[in-house]
């Protein structure tokens, strides 16, 4: 017979748990490290998600989560199904909800929290908390204190979104992660939002009228390049934010600008931690 329960998970429970327990996927460090993170924020609730154990009293499914019970060295609620069936083949079936998708169930406008605004979030908080990964909650307070810089910057982006090739010219997109929180940076320096405007639209087509434009022309050519990184780990594009900072510093002062930013490395409009 299958019976439900609401527990008192310690550490000490969790252990013994983890102590008797059937063959399981293998484990994701950094879901662990997010789930440990909201449970010492007093983040974490009761979602009525259960952790499964069989007939023969083994644990089935729920190791991140009672990992993180011990990571955290906390206390929390789970909900528990004791007495379901062994098969492996009936546990956790579904797909996984994206950080994005969440917040949207919480309400928040589609046209504001894109997955390029996600992004940018997640990725100042892993340049600020020199760590790879961040709970849903870290990324559902930074949005809610910068709401309005935030979505500035966002717009900005999304107005350079084409990737397609038009008079002989290649696209470049600024509607990701990298570019949205550049242009966060910006603005929150002071940075006018139509001056973040020009500078995107000529990265994005690479068509200037003047030498004082000429920073927005090298960093399209760095992105192009791939000197600037858009993409890859967050160390990388730590370090393409740096770059892509600059050369909105130099646009903002009309500086003529040959040379690549890929030897720049310092930030500008933000500072990383000691």
């Amino acid at each position: 017979m299958i019976d439900f329960k609401v527990i008192d998970v310690t550490p000490q429970y969790a252990q013994k748990l983890l102590e008797h327990k059937r063959v399981n996927r293998a484990l994701n460090d950094k879901r662990i490290a997010m789930y440990a993170k909201d449970m010492i924020d007093d983040a974490w609730q009761l979602n009525g998600e259960t952790i499964n154990i069989d007939e023969d009293g083994l644990l089935c499914n729920g190791e991140h989560r009672l990992l993180a019970v011990i990571k955290a060295n906390k206390t929390v609620k789970m909900c528990f199904c004791f007495g379901v069936k062994r098969d492996v083949s009936l546990y956790d079936r579904g797909r996984n909800r994206s950080e994005r998708d969440i917040l949207l169930i919480e309400g928040w406008d589609k046209n504001e929290l894109t997955r390029a605004t996600i992004a940018s979030v997640k990725l100042h908080l892993s340049i600020m908390n020199k760590r790879k990964s961040n709970s849903v909650n870290e990324i559902k307070m930074f949005i809610t204190e910068n709401k309005e810089l935030l979505f500035k910057a966002g717009q900005i982006a999304r107005k350079y979104r084409s990737g397609e090739k038009q008079a002989s010219s290649v696209r470049v997109n600024t509607d990701c992660g990298l570019f949205t929180l550049a242009f966060f940076y910006a603005l929150q320096s002071g940075i006018p939002e139509e001056t973040l405007c020009e500078f995107a639209k000529i990265v994005n087509t690479g068509f200037y009228n003047s030498t004082n434009q000429q920073a927005a022309v090298v960093c399209r050519n760095d992105v192009l390049g791939q000197v600037i990184k858009t993409k890859g780990g967050s160390s990388e594009r730590a370090i393409a934010i740096n770059q892509l900072e600059k050369a909105i510093f130099d646009f903002y002062n009309g500086t003529p600008r040959k040379k690549s930013y890929g030897t720049w490395k310092d930030p500008l409009f933000h500072k990383t931690p000691a």
